[in-house]
Parts: structure tokens; sequence; C-alpha cells
């Protein structure tokens, strides 16, 4: 069900604000009125559960780091013996991030109307997934919610960092892949037909090369528009695709198997598993409770499917190394590793050091491979723009001579 955010006028002429749960942006007028509250402005600002498992692609989603932000505020805030609901008033006015803050301000108002804090969190999914859902609860629970939050605030912090690791390591090749695809549609669609209209012109007889580079030219020029649907579809097809158990399976799959980028990602959903599964044992839930939320959290399908290995081995009375060292996925430290964890009884401490090794080794990773890419990149298109001057300085030659 969607939730707006709302500023209003009340009977006696005092401005309010906050949200509202409605199906319609109407309903929630209608809902409104009823209380006497005269809306001027509202918005939509999040969905509550029920909601459609379809999400159309977006290039928007939760900031990490504000929630980062906000939780160690939470738990400092709570540490200091504040009231949870003064805590959540005083975090709604120190949130930067819009969109977060009016979700805060509904999570204040369920938890004022007798909702546990996690279950407020559960209705925006968005913001506040099933693994940060499931440790404020244990939290609750177990009474040291304010400690299970810090640890919470690290967690977030050290996954902001990672995904921000992988992304920078991505985004150098990216801008050199744009930039360089529009150096050469420019000079093909642009510069070599001019210059071949001036040969023609002449009757200088264009090198097979020239050819080409027209051919291709005029290609490009009359099917652009044609080709930039394609473009976008494929994109579409391919956010669609991740949202289905077999698309996400195959893209998963292939992710892995990418040269140089696979080994990338692969210490990355490994490094996320350690990282998730030794904050969730340190906030006091069960192994196998843990195991189920770490496979929903983990971002990789491939990973997922030996999680459920693991979650099968333990239910039989296993311990948690033994699938670990029998599947192809996690690299063989991380099960001795973990043996070392389980006979000692810090399981969560030894994973918290696995996950920060990996992050090491995600963060060396990526310097080579920006290392290797970038040289392989300018050559690559130096050949192209090469072969494109040359083809177009040959004829050209060739007319001075006539």
């Amino acid at each position: 069900m969607p939730v707006f955010q709302y500023q209003a006028i009340k009977v006696g002429g005092e401005r309010t604000s906050g949200v509202v749960t409605a199906d319609s942006p109407r309903q929630a007028r209608e809902q409104l009125q009823s209380q006497d509250v005269y809306v001027t402005a509202l918005t939509t600002v999040g969905h509550a559960k029920g909601r459609s498992n379809f999400v159309f692609p977006t290039f928007r989603g939760r900031n990490l780091r504000a929630v980062s932000l906000a939780t160690r505020q939470m738990a400092t805030m709570l540490g200091t013996g504040l009231p949870l609901t003064d805590v959540l008033g005083a975090l709604v006015e120190q949130v930067e991030d819009q969109s977060l803050r009016a979700v805060l301000r509904d999570v204040r108002e369920r938890v004022n109307k007798g909702f546990s804090l996690a279950d407020a969190f559960s209705e925006h999914i968005t913001y506040f997934d099933e693994l940060y859902v499931g440790m404020v609860r244990a939290g609750e629970a177990s009474g040291r919610l304010s400690e299970v939050l810090a640890q919470l605030a690290e967690f977030c912090r050290r996954d902001y960092r990672m995904r921000s690791r992988v992304t920078s390591v991505l985004t150098y090749p990216a801008i050199m892949v744009v930039v360089g695809s529009g150096v050469v549609f420019f000079l093909l669609t642009f510069v070599v037909p001019r210059v071949t209209a001036v040969l023609q012109d002449n009757k200088v007889p264009l090198p097979t090369s020239t050819a080409i580079l027209v051919g291709t030219g005029n290609f490009l020029s009359e099917n652009w528009p044609y080709l930039l649907i394609g473009i976008i579809g494929l994109w579409l097809l391919f956010s669609v695709a991740k949202r289905t158990e077999r698309g996400a399976w195959i893209i998963d799959t292939v992710k892995l198997k990418i040269p140089l980028l696979g080994t990338l990602f692969r210490k990355q959903a490994v490094a996320r598993f350690s990282s998730t599964l030794g904050a969730l044992l340190r906030s006091g839930l069960p192994a196998l409770d843990a195991l189920v939320i770490v496979r929903e959290v983990v971002g990789n399908r491939v990973i997922s499917q030996a999680i459920d290995e693991i979650t099968e081995a333990v239910t039989a009375g296993q311990d948690m190394s033994m699938p670990l060292r029998n599947s192809s996925v996690f690299p063989p430290m991380v099960s001795y590793m973990v043996a070392t964890g389980e006979q000692s009884g810090e399981l969560d401490d030894i994973l918290d050091k696995v996950a920060e090794e990996l992050d090491e080794e995600v963060e060396i990773t990526g310097q080579r491979l920006i290392s290797l890419l970038e040289p392989m990149l300018i050559v690559f298109m130096a050949v192209i723009v090469g072969f494109i001057v040359l083809s177009i300085v040959q004829p050209i030659l060739e007319l001075s001579n006539f």
C-alpha cells in the first residue's frame, strides 16, 4: 500500500505535516479530511507491504550512506537513555535525505501507535531490508537494541564502502567505452561522409577500408533510432530478467565466469556473506535463522544455492565448515577459518576477519583490474581511431597525386 507525505492545515489554521498510508491519493485526502486535516500538498514517498513483486526498473535506490548515518545516530541516542520516540523525532529533524526523512516520520508514527521498531521498519523494505529488520528484531528481543544498531551501522558502512570500491572499478572502463563510442560515432556519421563526398566528386576510387567506413557510417546514420531503441529494449529486458528466478540465476552465473571481473564479483559476494552472517550471529540470532536471512541479501543466486546446502547440512547436525569446504563457490580459506571459529566458539569474530580479508582482496583486485583495463582500452580505442584516420587520409593522398 502506498505511503503519502502530506502538508496540511488543521481546522484552527495550524499548519501540520506527516505521512499517511492509503490505497490512493484520493483516499489519503479523505482519510485526513475525516480528521479535520485539509491537505495542501500530497506526494508519494514509498510503499508498504503487499505491493507487487514487480518493480519497474529505475536508477534510484536507497541511500545506504544516509541509512548508515541515521542508524549510528539512533544507536548513540538510545545509548544515552533517550526514549525511542524521542530518538526517532530527533532523527526526523536531522536526516538530510528527504525520502529517508519521510520514511522515518512514518516509522515514528507507527511506533507511537504501538508497533515494534522492527515491524515499523519492515513496512519500508526498500530502505530497511530483511537483514536490517532481523537484526533490529533480535536487538529488541535481547534488550541490546543500541548495541545491535551500532553493529548494524558499522555493517552498513562497510557494505557501502565495498560497493563503492566495486563501482569505482567499473566506472572508469564504462566512461572510456561511452566516450570512445561517441567519438567513433561522430567520426563515422559526420567526418567520414563529408570527406568521402569530396573524394567521390573528384571520382577518386575509394580503398576497401574507406568503403567499409562509408558503409558503416551510412548504416549508423540511417538506423541510429532503431539501434537506440534496441539498446533501451535490451536494458529493459535485462532489468526484468533480473527479477525472475531463472533470469537472475543465468545472470549471476555469467557474472562469476567473466574473465577478470568474475573473481572480483565472487570475492565481493563471499565478503558480503561473511560480514552479514557475522553481524547476525553477534546480534543474537540463531545460526539457522541467520542463514535464511543471509540467503536473501547476499545478492547472488549461485551463492544463495550454496547457502541452501549449508543450511541443510546445519539442520542435519553438521558443522558449517564441512559444506563450505565441499562448495566450489567459497575459497578454501573461508572453510578453514569457519572451522576455527566453530571450535573456538568465536564464529562471529572469525567471520568479520574473513570479511575484512576479502574486502582488502577486493580492493587489490580492483586496482589490478584498473591497471590492466586502462592500457587495454586505450590501445583498443587508438587502433579503431587510427584505422578511421588512415582510411580517410589514404584516399586524400591519392587525390593529391591526380
